[in-house]
């Protein structure tokens, strides 16, 4: 399979036309039509069926459309990255977050590594869970700021663990567990829990079962929600408690208590990059993080 068959089958499938493709590309039809043809062969399956209406795509040209899309984006940001390097100009990161646990020091660690990396340009973007994790193995963004709680890191990834936190209980200020120091996570069999949808991250719904059921109980999960400012939100009102990493304190209102939970482990915030990234700004970033932000 080569790289121009990607390219071909994609202005295929933009014009939905192999007459108005070839032109595009600039090749004839009958070289365009051989091409992927050939591609089909290797693949062993159809991508696409003509009619007299024109062109559609099979589900299984679907499919490769968007995978031969992303393969083509991440080889263009590979040679780029390359070129950068040899001709020794400015490096760019893109640094995937979740927006919660960041708060307390991202913005400062950003503005003194500004000042000390100046050719380096950094880039932020926010994710919910699943996808965070999802879009740094899939080579999206270069570097991942999220939350491990014991699991096990893919293995085509190097992380560096940055802050470890205790779980907590969190509940509003006129809950009868508020002005407690800690607490045993089987006193809340009965509380009502207010929690992060599991389909946001699905490794924090299992820990939670994990640790109740070691407890004794089964949570009485009341609502899911995709943002943890919903979730704070929610339990600041009364309907409920939830269990969170300290690491989220940044995200909570003043009407919120953190009690620690003596059974409950620990999250650590950490971060990911592939380890067969070629960007040269991501050893620097990384040492960084490592001498200003506290494991």
């Amino acid at each position: 399979m080569e790289l121009r068959q990607l390219r071909y089958f994609i202005a295929v499938a933009a014009h939905l036309s192999f007459r108005k493709a070839a032109r595009h590309i600039h090749i004839s039809q009958p070289a365009l039509s051989r091409q992927i043809a050939d591609l089909e062969d290797r693949l062993g399956s159809r991508l696409s069926l003509r009619s007299n209406r024109g062109i559609k795509l099979t589900s299984a040209g679907q499919f490769f459309l968007t995978e031969a899309t992303a393969i083509l984006e991440r080889i263009d940001r590979v040679t780029e990255k390359i070129g950068q390097t040899a001709t020794g100009t400015s490096h760019s990161l893109t640094v995937g977050v979740m927006g919660s646990f960041e708060k307390d020091f991202l913005p400062y660690f950003l503005k003194k590594f500004h000042r000390n990396c100046p050719d380096i340009t950094v880039a932020v973007k926010r994710f919910c869970w699943q996808r965070l994790d999802d879009a740094i193995v899939q080579g999206d963004i270069d570097i991942a700021l999220t939350i491990s709680q014991d699991q096990a890191v893919p293995q085509a990834l190097s992380a560096e663990k940055l802050r470890s936190e205790p779980l907590t209980l969190v509940v509003p200020k006129d809950h009868p567990l508020a002005d407690k120091s800690r607490i045993a996570l089987s006193s809340l069999a009965e509380e009502p829990f207010i929690i992060m949808d599991r389909t946001e991250n699905p490794k924090a719904y299992t820990h939670l079962l994990g640790i109740c059921a070691k407890a004794g109980f089964h949570p009485n999960i009341v609502s899911q929600h995709r943002e943890m400012e919903t979730v704070l939100m929610l339990v600041e009102s009364g309907a409920g408690i939830t269990v969170l990493s300290r690491l989220a304190t940044p995200s909570a209102g003043p009407f919120l208590r953190f009690v620690d939970i003596e059974d409950g482990g620990f999250s650590d915030l950490i971060a990911t990059w592939r380890k067969d990234s070629l960007n040269p700004a991501i050893c620097p970033f990384i040492q960084y993080l490592k001498q200003h932000t506290q494991a």
